[in-house]
C-alpha cells in the first residue's frame, strides 16, 4: 500500500487543466512525471522497470476516421522478482476528422503507447487520485476520505511524505481520533534523535530527568535513542545529584 499511495498525487507542476474539447476539466498528466515515478518508486528502466508491447493496431471509425491502439504489458522488480504483467491499453487518432477536414497524426503510436503505460501506471497507484477525483482544482471538487477511511490508511505510511499525503484528503480533520492517529503514526515515523554523552542532548534529558521527582528514562526512550551504556551514565549523574542534593 505504501507505494500505491506515495504518488497516488502528482505535484502541481505534472497537471493540466484541459481547456477545450471533450475532456475539457479534466487534469491532464505530464507524461514525463509518469517515468518519474516509475523510476523513483522501481529504479531505472530497463533495471528496475520495463515495458512491451503486445498489440498495434489501426481501426477504421465513422467518417473516414482512423484509431491506432497499443496493448503493453509493464513489469516492475519488487523484493528482487519480477512482477507478472500489468496490461494497459493505450488509443489515439491516426486520422480525424477535424474542422478544416481530415488530419493525421504522425506522432499517433508514440501517444497510444503513452496512453497505455498511463493505464498500467495508474493501476499500481500513480495518480491514482486524478482518477479518483480527489484533485482540487477550480474545476472539481475533490470528495475527501471519511474518517473510517483515513484510521484504515494512517497505520499503513511507512513515510512523513505518505502520512502528509493522506492528511491532505482527509476530511475530519478536527476529530479527536483522527488527530491522534496521526499524531502517534507522526511519532512512530520521526527518527529518533540519539543521545551520546558529553553532548548538549545529553545535557538537556539529564536536566530533564532532574527537573522532576517521578520522570524515567522509559518515558524519554520514545523520543530519544538511548544505549545501554548512555541509560547508565544518565542513572549515574541522576543518583549523584540526587545525593549531592541530601
Amino acid at each position: 500500500m505504501e507505494n500505491y499511495l506515495k504518488h497516488a498525487t502528482p505535484p502541481k507542476e505534472a497537471l493540466k487543466i484541459i481547456q477545450a474539447g471533450r475532456l475539457k476539466g479534466k487534469s491532464d498528466i505530464n507524461p514525463q512525471w509518469r517515468l518519474e515515478a516509475l523510476t523513483d518508486l522501481f529504479g531505472p528502466v530497463g533495471i528496475g522497470w520495463y515495458t512491451e508491447i503486445t498489440r498495434r493496431e489501426y481501426i477504421e471509425g465513422a467518417n473516414g476516421e482512423v484509431a491506432c491502439f497499443v496493448d503493453i504489458n509493464l513489469y516492475y522488480k519488487a523484493d528482487g522478482e519480477w512482477s507478472k504483467p500489468v496490461v494497459g491499453t493505450g488509443g489515439s487518432m491516426f486520422v480525424a476528422n477535424e474542422r478544416n477536414g481530415l488530419y493525421t497524426s504522425d506522432e499517433v503510436e508514440k501517444m497510444a503507447y503513452t496512453d497505455a503505460i498511463s493505464v498500467a501506471a495508474k493501476a499500481i497507484g500513480i495518480a491514482s487520485n486524478v482518477y479518483r477525483g480527489l484533485i482540487d482544482t477550480k474545476y472539481t471538487k475533490p470528495e475527501l476520505l471519511t474518517k473510517e477511511a483515513v484510521l484504515r490508511r494512517v497505520p499503513l505510511c511507512k513515510s512523513i511524505e505518505t502520512l502528509n499525503s493522506v492528511w491532505a484528503e482527509t476530511k475530519d480533520r478536527e476529530d479527536a481520533d483522527v488527530i491522534k492517529a496521526f499524531k502517534e503514526r507522526r511519532a512512530a515515523l520521526t527518527p529518533k534523535v540519539v543521545i551520546k554523552e558529553s553532548t548538549k542532548e545529553f545535557k538537556s534529558v539529564l536536566d530533564w530527568l532532574l527537573e522532576k521527582e517521578g520522570r524515567s528514562i522509559e518515558t524519554l526512550k520514545k523520543k530519544y535513542d538511548i544505549s545501554a551504556d548512555v541509560e547508565k551514565s544518565l542513572l549515574t549523574a541522576v543518583q549523584a545529584a540526587q545525593n549531592g542534593n541530601q
